[in-house]
């Protein structure tokens, strides 16, 4: 399942992202994210809100970011190479049915569970580098890069994945996230919530 090696990944310019038309019906939304590395910034927060659940795709960093990501919205996580231990500690690999498909998740490609297990779409991180590509039985798998942190010259981006149960169609959109916003703040916000607090 991994990229074969005759095609190049890229940061800059990003491959494109694989898009399905989504007619009425009951929509889903997941926010995908990965390599946050301590950093959660309020865009990224916003987006999330929106969404149904979350898939974060390793290297957390922070104990504390994974425990403001859980109050925020129900997340997924999966354990990346920079992760330290946890109190609960987080799996190398899930698999988890969301809005009728099967997804997979690890932090690299070459972890991700074997294709034999069925699943629809692959999720990974690690590289910090955007990228959606289709095996030849037309599974999906992602990276929706880095929302945390700079590099490798690639700019910070997540990815929403918008899922019609109904009739069982998908469609993802990258989004690119200001690297300079300003960073989430919990106790913040709540003053902002509750000014007369």
């Amino acid at each position: 399942h991994p990229r074969p090696q005759h095609i190049k990944m890229i940061c800059s310019p990003p491959s494109p992202s694989y898009h399905f038309v989504v007619k009425k019906g009951i929509l889903m939304k997941i926010a995908v994210i990965s390599d946050t590395h301590g950093i959660l910034r309020e865009e990224v927060v916003s987006y999330i809100r929106e969404c149904d659940v979350v898939f974060h795709a390793g290297d957390v960093t922070s104990e504390r970011l994974g425990s403001q990501l859980r109050d925020i919205k129900r997340t997924i996580f999966v354990r990346g190479n920079c992760d330290e231990p946890w109190k609960q500690p987080l799996p190398y690999t899930v698999i988890r049915e969301e809005g009728g498909f099967k997804f997979a998740m690890a932090h690299r490609s070459v972890d991700l569970p074997s294709v034999s297990n069925g699943y629809d779409i692959g999720i990974y991180g690690h590289t910090h580098c955007f990228d959606t590509y289709k095996d030849t039985n037309g599974r999906l798998f992602l990276n929706p890069g880095s929302c945390g942190i700079l590099r490798y010259g690639a700019t910070c981006s997540m990815a929403i994945i918008y899922i019609d149960e109904t009739k069982h169609t998908y469609k993802v959109e990258r989004i690119d996230i200001d690297p300079h916003g300003k960073l989430y703040d919990p106790v913040e916000e709540w003053h902002r919530e509750h000014p007369e607090g």
